[in-house]
């Protein structure tokens, strides 16, 4: 069995020849310019991070552990720190990709994170399809998450901080308003 080694954002950076100074605790990424060969295939590795994944235009397979879930047109999905996982690329023509730390969601978006979003700490998270309309909600905070990101402001992280934020409730509201925790501990143990 091959070792599978720790993952962290600025690992990915190295891995993509993109310049780190330090340890790297937020990104937005365009995934059609990380990965312009399509289709790609991604190593096995146990990322360090949470991802926020939006696919406007594109398709493919993400693994996560021992499961495998398709992606299309406007889907939404996030996978949470130190699971096994990979993903392929079928197409991909507009998507992006927020990476963040635990350390980055406690100093720029609240302290104690899991009390009011515990499904960041969900074992398994399926992607979402979403109509036109709820697609275009998350893509316009996609876009001015990158916005702030791209801007050299002294309050930058803590902008972005309440994006996240803004992001969160979103997500929780869409996908997760009947989320139980204790429910998923007791199917997953």
């Amino acid at each position: 069995m091959n070792k599978i080694t720790p993952h962290t954002i600025s690992d990915l950076y190295h891995t993509l020849s993109m310049p780190v100074e330090e340890e790297i605790n937020f990104t937005i990424l365009s995934v059609p310019d990380i990965h312009p060969q399509i289709p790609f295939k991604s190593p096995v590795l146990r990322a360090e991070y949470y991802s926020f994944i939006i696919t406007k235009e594109g398709s493919g397979v993400y693994k996560l552990d021992d499961n495998k879930f398709p992606f299309g047109d406007r889907s939404i999905y996030f996978t949470n720190p130190g699971h096994i996982k990979s993903y392929e690329l079928f197409s991909s023509k507009e998507a992006q990709i927020i990476m963040l730390t635990e350390k980055f969601l406690q100093e720029n978006v609240h302290p104690q994170i899991y009390n009011e979003f515990p499904f960041l700490l969900a074992e398994i998270v399926p992607p979402n399809n979403q109509t036109e309309k709820e697609f275009k909600e998350f893509e316009l905070l996609f876009s001015q998450i990158e916005f702030e990101f791209n801007n050299d402001s002294t309050y930058k992280n803590k902008i972005i901080g309440n994006m996240i934020l803004v992001l969160l409730l979103k997500i929780k509201e869409r996908f997760w308003a009947n989320y139980n925790p204790l429910l998923e501990g007791e199917h997953n143990s």
